[in-house]
């Protein structure tokens, strides 16, 4: 069975019904019923899980950014007679303190992520994609969010699937998507997921014993990450009733 990996980038956002079911959960504890399936160990070889950065990188981000502020201080005070108006220190000031809030909030966020998925919280199952629809409509889009509609099936270790006819998950712009071949859809009802029209493998995340429909794409895990979890479901997993197989 070939689980040729998806060229998609899904964003690191995660839905908010797959949110709603981590906080029902008691994911600061270990999951005594963990599935033996579980691919955290398979993708911590192989980076953070989630992917979503360091502090270190996060201190350098502010580093710099507070650097450009000293800056561009230093050119208005030279410009304005050894002056620098109020506004512009409260406007820069309060730039500063919002990055700072949300590079916060951010770590905190992939903290509580990371625990999940340490204590056997959160289930990751190969995602088979169709092509994509780019939404533009989707009241939730915006200059920097893009979410696309698409039709994929989930295997489970059994070989099982299950397919969702519509499903919604952010990436990145269409333009991005075409630059690397991602197979796109004109209409949604021209999406297909079959052999010659589909966009590879992925996966797909499910806070444990939470229905599949609450899933999300947006795994956080990195193009590695993935290669070693499609290679060890391909070779680990039994997969005995896969459609694919015989």
């Amino acid at each position: 069975m070939d689980f040729s990996q998806s060229s998609v980038a899904f964003k690191n956002s995660y839905n908010p019904v797959f949110l709603a079911d981590l906080e029902s959960v008691p994911y600061k504890e270990k999951n005594e019923d963990a599935s033996p399936y579980n691919l955290y160990e398979v993708f911590k070889e192989e980076g953070p899980v989630p992917d979503g950065g360091t502090w270190l990188e996060a201190f350098l981000f502010l580093g710099i950014f507070a650097l450009l502020e000293s800056v561009f201080i230093l050119i208005v005070w030279a410009l304005n007679s050894q002056d620098v108006p109020w506004l512009v220190c409260l406007l820069l000031g309060g730039l500063f303190v919002y990055h700072v809030y949300r590079i916060v909030s951010w770590r905190l966020f992939m903290r509580k992520l990371a625990t999940a998925w340490k204590n056997g919280w959160i289930d990751c199952y190969p995602a088979w994609l169709g092509s994509l629809y780019f939404d533009e409509n989707n009241v939730k889009s915006g200059k920097s969010k893009y979410f696309y509609r698409t039709k994929l099936m989930i295997m489970a270790p059994s070989g099982e699937t299950h397919t969702f006819e519509d499903f919604e998950a952010q990436a990145e712009s269409s333009r991005e998507l075409e630059s690397n071949r991602v197979a796109l859809a004109s209409d949604l009802r021209r999406v297909r997921l079959d052999p010659q029209r589909n966009n590879g493998w992925s996966f797909f995340a499910v806070v444990r014993g939470k229905p599949l429909g609450h899933g999300s794409l947006e795994t956080g895990l990195n193009k590695a990450q993935i290669a070693a979890g499609l290679e060890r479901v391909h070779y680990g997993w039994p997969l005995d009733k896969s459609p694919f197989e015989g």
